[in-house]
């Protein structure tokens, strides 16, 4: 009869349905969440990052997660639409049939019974839907802590070079090198604080039975990437930092330079009085016989001399040793 054929259909029917709904449940309560577990699995595999062939295989394995983690969700998505094109289809026109051939009304436990299947797939499409975007969630999280890690790596390769720069530099060296490379690894770690980070979706579930595990799963998730992105502004704070000191080591190199040519200037002017001094002394000892106008342009270049000792060159001299004074004590700050 129409009833028997209608029992057996539901009977499949619930069966299918509870057994889809434990896998479902399975599903998003393991591989389907990311995990804060997770981080701390990478944070153990820190010393493999530093081996390319270990950095290569821990990506690949990450990828391979990804793909297994997907290809669950479309399984299970791919169940569903044969469930609803199939057997669920065949338990509500069998309803239907026994509705239409009964020449009286259905009882309602019938109904209800019925309707509870109906309501238990609508339930259960809406967790599909909820699977999906937690999946989303994760494969954003993943993405988005998978760039922040390489970005930290070659920010810190990049400190490491600055400092490096800063022991090596020279008077004619100039910071425009580092400087685009700094100004490079800010649009980086800007693009992943905002634009990255901000396609991580907190995705709210369609059920009371998922709202406490999902609210508590997105908190967690979100505390993770805030406490990374600060990591990363930080980052980007220090490397300022590590390029204004380089720029400060160029700086001093400069004024060591201005230093140094200024004192070789002084030593070449006084070189030069020296030597005009001793060829007068030669000039008088070898001719003893010096007329009077002999005399004043000898006393016209000792005046001369004195008074750019007294006028300029003296000052010169102080100035001099006083910024190499300068220079020195504001060398040992940076040390």
């Amino acid at each position: 009869t129409e009833r028997v054929l209608w029992e057996e259909e539901y009977v499949k029917a619930m069966a299918w349905l509870k057994e889809t709904d434990s896998e479902t449940d399975a599903f998003l309560n393991s591989s389907a969440r990311w995990r804060a577990v997770e981080e701390h699995d990478d944070m153990d595999d820190q010393e493999a990052q530093a081996v390319p062939s270990l950095k290569r295989e821990r990506l690949m394995a990450k990828e391979k997660q990804k793909e297994v983690i997907v290809q669950q969700l479309l399984t299970l998505e791919r169940k569903m639409a044969e469930f609803d094109q199939g057997q669920f289809t065949k338990t509500v026109d069998s309803f239907q049939d026994l509705d239409n051939t009964s020449s009286v009304e259905l009882p309602s436990h019938l109904e209800s019974r019925q309707d509870a299947c109906e309501q238990f797939f609508e339930d259960l499409m809406k967790r599909m839907a909820f699977a999906r975007n937690v999946v989303e969630q994760r494969l954003n999280v993943m993405d988005f802590l998978y760039q922040t890690d390489m970005v930290m790596e070659d920010a810190l390769a990049l400190q490491l070079d600055l400092s490096d720069a800063g022991l090596k530099a020279r008077p004619g060296d100039n910071d425009r090198e580092m400087t685009a490379r700094v100004q490079s690894m800010h649009e980086r770690i800007v693009q992943l604080v905002t634009a990255t980070a901000g396609r991580i979706p907190y995705p709210v579930p369609g059920l009371e039975m998922d709202k406490g595990p999902n609210a508590a799963a997105n908190e967690e998730i979100s505390l993770v990437i805030t406490r990374k992105r600060n990591d990363l502004i930080s980052t980007s704070e220090h490397l300022d930092e590590r390029l204004l000191a380089f720029r400060n080591v160029l700086q001093l190199h400069r004024k060591a330079k201005e230093h140094l040519d200024d004192a070789a200037r002084l030593c070449d002017w006084a070189d030069e009085r020296v030597k005009m001094i001793r060829r007068a002394k030669v000039n008088v000892q070898q001719d003893v016989a010096l007329t009077a106008e002999d005399l004043q342009r000898l006393e016209r270049d000792r005046d001369s001399v004195l008074s750019k000792l007294k006028n300029g060159k003296e000052n010169e001299v102080v100035d001099l040793l006083t910024r190499i004074q300068l220079l020195l004590e504001t060398s040992k700050q940076l040390e």
